[in-house]
């Protein structure tokens, strides 16, 4: 087809060779040179990219404070309000006695019964059963007065 295929063979050798000697050159002038900078790609893309024009501020919330005074006193809320509903039910079951039924009522001592109650209100809020007594002992020698354990829970955490 071509009768001179030396000639095409030379000339694509040529092309081949100033191809590999303009590429050599500009690599040898890019690695010398401190101009030229290397080139930078657009990591965006015309179609499909969606791009945030807002930024996005993310909050976190603020850090409760929790102090083990005010867990202490959270605990005796929630403690007293217990007790008051308690109390609360045993009124309302003394009103409605029943009937045909004679109510008995037991001999109870009432410096055991409130023993007995400031040690539970105490476990409750997270004490050890020997500590809350040792507690209530030594609250109730030095507080004789103390009648309920509203008044003792008070007095204890007032110290």
């Amino acid at each position: 087809m071509y009768p001179d295929h030396n000639f095409i063979n030379a000339l694509s050798s040529f092309i081949l060779f100033s191809l590999f000697f303009v590429v050599l050159v500009c690599f040898i002038y890019g690695f010398i040179s401190d101009k030229v900078e290397p080139l930078k790609f657009n990591d965006h893309f015309d179609l499909g990219y969606i791009t945030e024009e807002e930024a996005v501020v993310e909050t976190q919330p603020k850090p409760v404070d929790t102090t083990k005074e005010q867990l202490q006193q959270v605990k005796l809320q929630q403690e007293i309000i217990k007790l008051k509903k308690a109390q609360l039910e045993l009124k309302q079951m003394q009103e409605k006695p029943v009937k045909n039924k004679p109510v008995k009522q037991k001999a109870v001592k009432p410096a055991n019964t409130l023993v007995q109650d400031c040690i539970s209100a105490l476990v409750n809020m997270g004490e050890r059963r020997s500590s809350a007594r040792r507690i209530v002992n030594k609250f109730l020698a030095e507080n004789p007065q103390t009648k309920t354990v509203e008044q003792f829970i008070v007095g204890v955490f007032k110290k």
